[in-house]
């Protein structure tokens, strides 16, 4: 027992110290995006979407009080970003500051508190004039996927256009909802997750045939917290403190049923042992693998929002 009990310190001071550096700078939890891809020609363009809200996270409209007019590194990106500030919309959308970025790789990306109700902006740096659809889009709760297609001929038309009247030189269409992202995700973070805790059972000690009862108990709870995390985001959005004040009581809550659900199924049932596994055994599997899942599934969420998916 003593032997399993230095292990166990041992395997949770390495973990904790292997996974701070990746975990410390990042914004752990599943995130909400909006990613826009852009066909026809956007050499020297500029894109923003505009906000229902005069903030959405970190991000607010112009306040003098509070700018930082350092954030761009040179004078045509604060001219840019002050061309955009100076927009006046007609349903009274807000520029939030230094959301814009250049479209020239046909890309627009918003991965951290976008708007939830939006509109889309382009600026063209050559013949100083806007472009704009006018139409008003809603972002899906995890996260939402468009094509902006562009029109060379009505940009050519519309150059003469003054900055006060946008043009009207695009069509967009949503491609992904992003709930197929959310339910392939959660699958491939059980899937993970459960092996680690399958392979952490068998070096505490734990029989092949106890194994089942193991992974039964993690499919259920598992499938619990997802549901509750996936309810407090929809009611709440990507709050972080409403994430995690949500988060925090349920793994804690967890890591009690799991351990009460091992410890009755064990003494009761002895799964072919003559004695049943000792308490102490059970606690520190149970709390090694909660700690492994609970650092285990943000990075891993983290991995899959880089490739693509809602996380």
């Amino acid at each position: 027992m003593k032997k399993i009990l230095k292990c166990s310190m041992l395997f949770l001071a390495f973990i904790f110290v292997f996974l701070f550096n990746v975990s410390v700078s990042a914004d752990t939890g599943p995130k909400s995006y909006i990613t826009v891809n852009i066909v026809g020609n956007t050499d020297n363009l500029y894109m923003t979407l505009l906000s229902e809200t005069s903030s959405t996270g970190p991000h607010n409209v112009y306040n003098e009080k509070y700018s930082n007019e350092d954030t761009y590194h040179n004078e045509d990106e604060k001219n840019i970003n002050l061309i955009f500030r100076n927009y006046k919309d007609t349903d009274n959308f807000y520029y939030l500051e230094y959301t814009y970025q250049s479209i020239k790789d046909k890309t627009y990306h918003w991965g951290y508190y976008p708007p939830t109700t939006f509109k889309v902006l382009i600026y063209n740096a050559d013949g100083d004039f806007f472009i704009t659809d006018n139409k008003i889009y809603q972002k899906e709760e995890f996260g939402s996927v468009y094509t902006l297609t562009l029109s060379d001929e009505k940009i050519e038309v519309a150059k003469t256009q003054s900055l006060d009247t946008p043009i009207d030189a695009f069509e967009i269409t949503k491609e992904n909802k992003g709930a197929g992202s959310v339910i392939s995700s959660f699958f491939i973070r059980l899937t993970i997750c459960l092996t680690i805790e399958i392979l952490l059972a068998l070096l505490f000690g734990f029989r092949k045939w106890e194994l089942l009862p193991i992974a039964i108990t993690n499919i259920i709870t598992q499938v619990g917290l997802n549901v509750a995390l996936a309810v407090d985001i929809y009611l709440n959005g990507f709050n972080m403190p409403s994430i995690l004040a949500c988060y925090i009581p349920a793994e804690i809550g967890i890591l009690l049923i799991e351990f009460l659900a091992y410890f009755l199924i064990f003494k009761n049932f002895k799964f072919k042992r003559e004695n049943p596994i000792h308490p102490v055994r059970i606690l520190l599997y149970t709390i090694t693998a909660n700690v492994v899942s609970l650092f285990g599934g943000f990075i891993i969420l983290t991995i899959l929002q880089n490739a693509g998916f809602y996380a």
